[in-house]
């Protein structure tokens, strides 16, 4: 079986609100992509962060890591809670795979489509968590 390593990020802003991505399909999931050669699991959350919505984080600290088989690959995901250290939302020119950039509230991520619907319970718990 092959292996795929990856890096999610899970951010929220003073509101409480979870900045997430819209896929080509309209799904919905948080920043995320592969760990490339010569790169770790942080330096790969932080990059496919600013690629995908022009935002500069740092990684706050490790949350869980996801291990599933999917599609005759092992997937291994490290998702890191992180802060908004500078930038401003901007769609990727070169990338097609990211439609939107928004920030969204719980009752929003209740209802939204999940790319990764198990993920859905687990970021909705990490909301009410932080919620001012």
């Amino acid at each position: 079986m092959q292996e795929w390593i990856g890096a999610a990020a899970v951010c929220t802003n003073d509101q409480g609100d979870l900045l997430m991505i819209q896929n080509e399909k309209e799904e919905w999931a948080v920043p995320s992509g592969e760990v490339e050669k010569d790169e770790t699991p942080e330096m790969c959350c932080i990059r496919e962060v600013k690629e995908e919505t022009g935002y500069e984080v740092a990684i706050e600290k490790p949350l869980f890591v996801k291990d599933q088989d999917m599609n005759g690959f092992h997937v291994t995901t490290y998702y890191y809670e992180v802060n908004v250290v500078g930038g401003m939302i901007t769609l990727p020119h070169a990338d097609n795979e990211v439609k939107e950039v928004e920030w969204k509230t719980i009752n929003q991520i209740e209802k939204i489509t999940h790319a990764y619907p198990e993920d859905a319970s687990y970021l909705t718990n990490f909301l009410y968590k932080k919620t001012p």
